[in-house]
């Protein structure tokens, strides 16, 4: 696996917790907090283990993460809290990035391991 999808991935925790905090400081929905570093935490792990090729990990946390977006945006807009274009604006873009990753992760070809030569003995 590129080691390009494990940096993406860095870049994607980052704004999870990013976002973490700033639910923490701004007035605005701190109870999205917990969530969005969770994500962001488990993003993490994810780029840990897709920069040493673990292309099953990569998948898996970032469709945690995808997952854990949608159930975001769907809490966003059903919900009674306010519903800023900034908020939906983010969930929409990393929504976008963490659909278009998945997809072109789970495209690429692992990596195959030449078989060790033995001499013969």
């Amino acid at each position: 696996m590129p080691r390009g999808f494990g940096y993406l991935m860095i870049v994607e925790a980052a704004t999870f917790l990013v976002a973490s905090l700033l639910h923490l400081t701004v007035e605005w929905e701190p109870g999205a907090a917990g969530p969005e570093a969770l994500i962001g935490v488990v993003m993490a792990v994810g780029a840990f283990f897709a920069l040493r090729g673990r292309r099953a990990v990569a998948l898996w946390t970032s469709g945690f993460a995808a997952f854990g977006t949608v159930v975001g945006i769907t809490a966003i807009s059903s919900g009674p809290g306010p519903k800023s274009v900034p908020d939906l604006t983010y969930h929409g873009l990393i929504l976008t990035t963490l659909i278009v990753s998945i997809v072109l992760m789970a495209r690429t070809r692992p990596r195959r391991v030449p078989p060790s030569v033995t001499p013969n003995a």
